[in-house]
């Protein structure tokens, strides 16, 4: 919990007097009060300073009067600051513990599953709510806008649910379900068109996204009430805070990310979620485990290049090629991947190295006239894992009730 500077100090203290090096106490004050350490120590100086309006510091006295000026700027620094950090939003604002275990035991235990083909994990990203598309500027092949995106999500769903039980699963058990957020679940102001364009603001956009992801996860959990559920989330771009992306704390200054946490504090509090576990971070990227198969969980807009001759393709392997080699040289061997799991490109293409998702937006004017990518209509990712033969299922869900594959190129 958030403490004052007096109670920050009087916290340290107190290990000190009790035999603790500074240093030491200071660690255990800042995760006590979950906050940096940096920040405790900043606070200690600042509970030090004069307060403002103390006294008038003598103007003849160069010195002094630079010293009063920087107490007064820490003075000022302490009465302004809020610490909103990963942490303390997720314990104070919404209450949530720390994180769940992002590899939980039913996951990593599968070893014989009898008749099951595996473990189900659907994909859900790119959904850019709040994103209007006009048919008129894309030959009239896709209309959307946030009524469109939550008639498509639920129909995603619960065609996926359909796909599992009735031409795949037929009956047999299956270990557990697993859920994956990849990103850019609101359409954002990155862009000026999309300012100009968007038929809602971004806090509406956040909250119409957490709600419709909130009726899928029910859906889900009343599906198969008595199975585990994980959930794995990440941002994307489209619902960063800055007009260029950043390297540090990306995550937290990201719509996605807080959607993600709203999603699981609710979640959380509803009678139906007992069985069904978070782990969305505050990072870019994560990595799971699955049957004894590493999963790597990234947006993908980290990956440049593409256009109508190679698509998505290009990019998206020389990025997963980068972000293997870079797993291998990392002294922690949880990180290490088998599969990327990868969004932002709206483009579907399933292989044993890379899953790549489409969206629930589906065909738009950027994939029309900036890249001049083929037409795909919108879907997700859908695939099972098994112990034994690793992904032996993998297909799209076509989100678009409407769509009809036969009427393609027919007047």
């Amino acid at each position: 919990m958030t403490k004052t500077n007096t109670e920050i100090r009087e916290a340290v203290n107190r290990l000190i007097a009790a035999g603790h090096p500074k240093t030491d106490a200071i660690t255990q004050v800042a995760k006590e009060a979950g906050v940096l350490r940096e920040n405790v120590k900043r606070r200690l100086r600042a509970h030090t300073s004069r307060k403002i309006g103390q006294f008038v510091p003598d103007a003849e006295d160069p010195a002094l009067m630079r010293r009063t000026i920087h107490d007064l700027e820490l003075a000022l620094a302490e009465q302004q600051e809020q610490v909103l950090d990963a942490v303390h939003v997720r314990k104070t604002i919404f209450r949530l513990k720390d994180y769940d275990n992002p590899y939980p035991a039913w996951m990593q235990k599968i070893e014989s599953l009898g008749g099951s083909p595996g473990a189900p994990t659907l994909f859900l990203s790119d959904w850019h709510w709040g994103e209007v598309v006009v048919p008129e500027q894309v030959f009239g092949v896709n209309k959307f806008n946030s009524a469109i995106a939550k008639t498509r999500m639920e129909y995603c769903v619960q065609k996926a649910i359909r796909l599992l039980d009735e031409h795949i699963v037929h009956g047999k058990d299956i270990p557990g379900f697993v859920l994956c957020l990849g990103g850019d679940m609101v359409s954002g102001n990155i862009h000026e068109d999309l300012t100009v364009t968007n038929d809602s603001e971004m806090m509406a956009q956040t909250r119409d996204a957490y709600r419709v992801l909130y009726s899928a996860v029910e859906y889900i959990a009343n599906r198969y009430k008595d199975l585990p559920i994980q959930i794995y989330g990440v941002p994307g771009n489209h619902g960063r805070t800055s007009k260029k992306p950043r390297a540090k704390f990306y995550a937290e200054s990201n719509f996605d990310w807080l959607i993600y946490t709203v999603l699981e504090d609710m979640v959380k509090s509803s009678a139906w979620s007992k069985n069904i576990k978070f782990f969305c971070p505050p990072a870019r990227d994560l990595t799971y485990t699955l049957a004894g198969h590493n999963f790597r969980l990234t947006h993908g807009d980290a990956f440049k290049g593409g256009d109508s001759m190679i698509g998505a393709l290009g990019p998206v392997v020389r990025g997963a090629k980068k972000k293997h080699s870079q797993a291998m040289s990392l002294p922690v061997v949880t990180e290490h991947f088998d599969t990327m799991l990868v969004g932002h490109w709206h483009s579907y293409l399933s292989s044993p190295r890379i899953i790549m998702n489409g969206s629930g937006k589906g065909f738009d004017e950027l994939a029309l006239t900036n890249y001049g990518f083929d037409f795909e209509p919108p879907q997700q990712a859908l695939f099972i894992t098994h112990p034994r033969w690793g992904i032996n299922y993998a297909m799209p869900v076509i989100c678009d009730p409407g769509f009809d594959h036969s009427k393609r190129g027919k007047a």
